[in-house]
């Protein structure tokens, strides 16, 4: 019963009566401030996808399940592409391992990572009916209606955004307090449960006994940090380095939404580079430092709500991002996705705030594409600091440590513990031996503050691995000055992981793909796919349904195919005007027509989808034209200059 509001009419108005326009119009704008985003029909996009089977939903006939998709062919293709491009552009550019690790995980690894505790959402039942919403998702939709009411004072409008912004960070007790204040009852008008967390892991038993837990992976990355010590054995026992893999992940989503944006099994391509922990230095910063970016660090959410365009050079300057490694792959990750398709003004890094970081982050960026929906996060570049190789040390007991030899040895000073082991023994007893790590993994900085307290004859601290704190006597440990000769330092990795939603970014890409061109007596769908990620590169038609063309055809097929171009045959008896919107519904970037003429002197014209323009070449250049157009390596235009515009 929602009221119908037409978008575009409203922008049109805003914009002639000044009421707002896009920030420095006149230079066209700037890239991430309000008035930019492009206006997206959803219901249109949604349409085509379904009749031209790019998804549908699950076992469709069965009535669906919410949170599960199936790609048909053109959308398989179009992912497919996506990924070839990711792995060009990450793994082989960068010399990256790969891995493919199972889906299935057992409890002990998801333990020792912290997701079994940890990776929750805050879940509220209906208390008569037991349905289940997840909690800061229906704070939002509530409000979301509440502020369609028209009679709304500003003040009122003003405050309710700014609770709705901060519900991703609401405690389980803020967000009662909110639901309660406004109101909020089920979809069946009744009360709501406090909120409480709620695992999103599948759970399922291995093996026929069903004595031995595990899950359905919620992220590809673990099955990368237990295989740590063989990927830094197969890279020569040198850092820094990346490995990649892509697979499914699981997330038992409480209510998904929002259509292929949040999913419960997904495809993830996850990259982990490992590296020292100094100052995140990477060899490929100076060739990227330049590359532009709109950035929404923590601080302006929290303050002036405003993005800000710079440099990655600069960001990490400004210290929006804590080191290069970071930089670089944020910077990498906008020249993939405008690589993919994505308009550079639909693209921006927002940071993480601190309430909002995952258990395993110390800090987070994520990469935002505009759609319908909103700004929706795609792409997560994370630091997650040495947090999971030493989760599995612990867990496992296996050394999940790197060694580093100088290429020559440095003498100098240092503090070094010499422990009274019996003295801790008695005091400590069974956790003595926690204690003794504590005190030894100090670092000199913590060593001399411990010196210091005990010249003062007063007890000092330590914090074991597990967050417990001990208080150190003098009588336990005596720290003194020793020339130490060293070769080489060993140490946990830092971890930075660029993590790609390929189902989010395969959404988002479809939305900005989308056109509608007006044709003579109705409204013809266009997706405007770059060549090199189209699911068919180019189609091949007769003029119309003929025996005598056969030959052509199907030799073109068969050149086209070896020299590995997706091609689609269309030889219908639909007119050559319904099988071109057929195929750019699709988004074919080049259709081949073979007509009489061809008969005559081996040659065939070949349309470009946006342009709609066309040229006759030789048969012959066919394979070189197409495969040099899907790759970026010449421009249609280019082609028009060589053998002209057909007309």
């Amino acid at each position: 019963m929602e009221k119908k509001i037409d978008r575009a009419l409203v922008a049109d108005c805003l914009k002639r009566r000044f009421f707002v326009i896009p920030s420095f119009e006149i230079y066209g704008g700037m890239a991430g401030l309000e008035g930019m985003e492009k206006k997206i029909d959803r219901a249109l996009v949604a349409d085509c996808l379904k009749r031209r089977f790019f998804v549908i939903p699950s076992f469709e006939i069965y009535g669906g399940m919410a949170g599960l998709f199936d790609l048909g062919p053109p959308g398989c293709a179009l992912k497919r592409n996506i990924l070839d491009v990711w792995h060009q552009h990450f793994v082989i550019h960068d010399s990256m391992q790969e891995i493919d690790a199972s889906c299935l995980t057992p409890k002990v690894v998801l333990k020792a990572s912290g997701h079994v505790d940890k990776f929750t959402d805050l879940m509220v039942r209906d208390v008569k009916t037991k349905l289940g919403y997840r909690a800061d998702q229906l704070l939002e939709d509530s409000i979301d209606k509440m502020l369609q009411d028209p009679e709304m004072a500003e003040e009122r409008k003003k405050e309710l955004t700014h609770i709705r912004a901060r519900a991703e960070d609401f405690t389980p007790k803020e967000l009662h307090e909110q639901i309660q204040t406004l109101g909020i009852k089920s979809e069946y008008g009744n009360e709501l449960s406090e909120p409480y967390p709620y695992n999103l892991m599948f759970g399922t038993q291995i093996g026929p006994s069903g004595d031995s837990q595990g899950y359905l992976r919620p992220e590809t990355a673990q099955g990368i940090f237990v295989n740590f010590k063989r990927c830094l054995a197969f890279n020569g026992g040198q850092l820094p380095f990346g490995v990649a893999q892509v697979g499914q992940a699981f997330r038992n989503e409480i209510s998904p939404r929002s259509g292929l944006l949040r999913v419960r099994e997904f495809t993830l391509a996850e990259i982990e580079h490992f590296m020292d922990h100094g100052e995140g230095k990477h060899p490929g910063f100076d060739a990227i430092k330049d590359v532009k970016c709109v950035f929404y660090p923590a601080v302006n959410k929290l303050g002036d709500k405003k993005t800000q365009e710079c440099t990655v050079g600069e960001a990490v300057e400004r210290g929006y991002l804590g080191h290069e490694t970071h930089a670089y792959f944020v910077a990498r990750t906008q020249m993939f996705l405008e690589r993919i398709g994505f308009e550079r003004h639909m693209i921006r890094f927002e940071q993480h705030l601190p309430t909002q970081l995952a258990h395993y982050a110390a800090d987070c960026w994520d990469a935002m594409i505009y759609c319908s929906y909103g700004w929706t996060e795609c792409v997560g570049i994370a630091d997650r600091s040495a947090f999971d190789l030493e989760c599995h040390t612990r867990g496992s007991g296996e050394n999940l440590k790197a060694r580093v030899v100088y290429d020559k040895p440095i003498i100098e000073e240092k503090l070094v513990p010499k422990l009274v082991k019996g003295v801790i023994g008695r005091t400590f007893r069974r956790e003595a031996g926690n204690v003794c790590q504590a005190i030894e993994g100090l670092d000199q900085d913590g060593l001399k503050a411990m010196m210091a307290k005990h010249a003062e004859k007063e007890n000092s601290e330590v914090t074991d691995a597990d967050g417990k704190t001990f208080e150190v006597t003098p009588a336990m440990v005596t720290i003194s000055k020793k020339t130490i000769k060293t070769s080489g330092h060993t140490f946990t990795p830092r971890v930075c992981e660029p993590s790609f939603g390929i189902g989010r970014i395969l959404y988002c890409l479809l939305e900005q793909s989308f056109y509608v061109r007006e044709g003579d007596d109705e409204q013809r769908a266009v997706f405007k796919f770059k060549p090199e990620i189209a699911s068919v590169k180019c189609a091949i038609l007769p003029i119309y349904a003929s025996a005598e063309f056969n030959p052509i055809l199907d030799d073109l097929v068969r050149t086209l195919s070896r020299a590995r171009i997706s091609n689609k045959l269309d030889r219908s008896g639909s007119t050559i005007g319904k099988r071109y919107s057929r195929l750019d519904e699709i988004g074919v970037p080049f259709i081949i027509t073979v007509d009489f003429d061809t008969l005559k002197d081996n040659t065939v014209t070949i349309r470009e989808r946006d342009s709609m323009n066309q040229v006759r070449l030789p048969i012959a250049d066919i394979v070189g034209v197409v495969s040099d157009l899907s790759i970026g390596e010449i421009t249609f235009d280019s082609v028009v200059e060589k053998y002209g515009l057909f007309k």
